[in-house]
């Protein structure tokens, strides 16, 4: 990867500057301290869960940096093969083109300090007065912006492992769960990108969950028969977790910009897909880059009306028997749905 990489350092007025190249993407930087340890290889990838309510999420990346104690760094240029770019000072993205556990590498084997990082921040170009920039084409073909507050994206770290071997590589997902993170504001007609729902996973270890769903599930239930669309707000949620308890099971919501009142003991989901075909007239969903845990899936057929900000009161599971508990402890889960007798299909 070549690519320009600064780190920043708390004495003021000072920065080091690197110019990173190579055929595998990363050299080494030596830095003033020599108490560092050594350095870690990393990659990092964009991924999104599905959504049915869009054709495209496009974001244009300005710079990447890795927030550390001592010093940051700072990626302000780009070479991605998955992106067909070498030395792009920023770079575009349609996110709904890497779905479920599709991902594009924006960040190819870069030899960085190793030691944790507690944040990820994207600085995101989305001037109103460029609407190329950053925009959702709805799926009528509209073209609206795309906002992000601040212009930056600020997620969880991740910690960067010395090497156990020569060429080893760490690669981090960011899984922007577009379903969560992204509400429109109807008043200004816009989008709105908030870190909420917004994932940082390391690929060592992770899991996935996923599974084929029977459509008589989409409009069975009295209060989805009447859907416009029987094939919309057909939806999985998750939830960290086991014995929960089903009356603290939550539609999204965001505790800290929720219109509505939120009950006492309230679980807001983890993560949120759709249930999507899949081009074989086949149903399915899939849950990626999830850490090692335990989970309860819930299905519900009415959550067309699921804001990411408010708190909705949605009737959770819908049909009543469609929740189970799922472990990826040890390895991933397949659960085709509908649930019978709390058993996956």
């Amino acid at each position: 990867m070549n690519c320009k990489v600064y780190f920043l350092l708390t004495t003021p007025l000072i920065a080091m500057l690197a110019a990173c190249g190579g055929s595998s993407g990363g050299s080494a930087f030596t830095l003033g301290d020599t108490s560092d340890p050594d350095p870690g290889t990393i990659s990092i990838g964009f991924s999104d869960a599905p959504v049915d309510d869009a054709k495209e999420v496009v974001i244009e990346v300005d710079t990447i940096t890795l927030k550390r104690s001592g010093d940051d760094v700072v990626i302000e240029t780009f070479t991605s093969s998955d992106l067909d770019i070498i030395d792009a000072e920023t770079f575009q993205i349609n996110l709904l083109d890497y779905q479920g556990s599709d991902q594009a590498i924006v960040i190819e084997d870069l030899e960085v300090p190793s030691g944790t990082y507690t944040s990820v921040e994207l600085t995101i170009l989305n001037d109103e007065a460029v609407i190329d920039d950053s925009y959702v084409i709805e799926v009528d073909d509209t073209q609206k912006i795309l906002k992000i507050p601040s212009d930056d994206l600020k997620l969880d770290g991740f910690v960067v492992d010395e090497p156990e071997e020569e060429g080893d590589t760490q690669t981090f997902t960011i899984d922007f769960n577009l379903r969560q993170s992204m509400t429109y504001n109807p008043g200004q007609e816009r989008y709105i990108l908030k870190p909420n729902g917004i994932r940082v996973q390391d690929n060592s270890g992770d899991r996935t969950i996923r599974g084929d769903v029977d459509s008589g599930l989409f409009d069975t239930e009295e209060d989805c028969a009447d859907k416009e669309d029987p094939t919309a707000g057909n939806i999985i949620y998750l939830y960290e977790g086991t014995e929960l308890g089903i009356e603290n099971l939550a539609d999204m919501f965001d505790e800290d910009n929720s219109s509505t009142d939120i009950p006492d003991g309230a679980i807001a989901p983890y993560a949120v897909v759709a249930v999507m075909e899949d081009g074989m007239d086949n149903w399915a969903y899939e849950f990626a880059y999830l850490p090692a845990g335990e989970y309860t899936l819930v299905f519900t057929c009415d959550a067309v009306e699921d804001d990411p900000d408010d708190y909705d009161g949605l009737t959770l599971p819908l049909p009543e028997e469609q929740i189970i508990e799922l472990s990826t402890a040890s390895a991933s889960a397949v659960c085709d749905l509908p649930i019978v007798d709390n058993e996956c299909s």
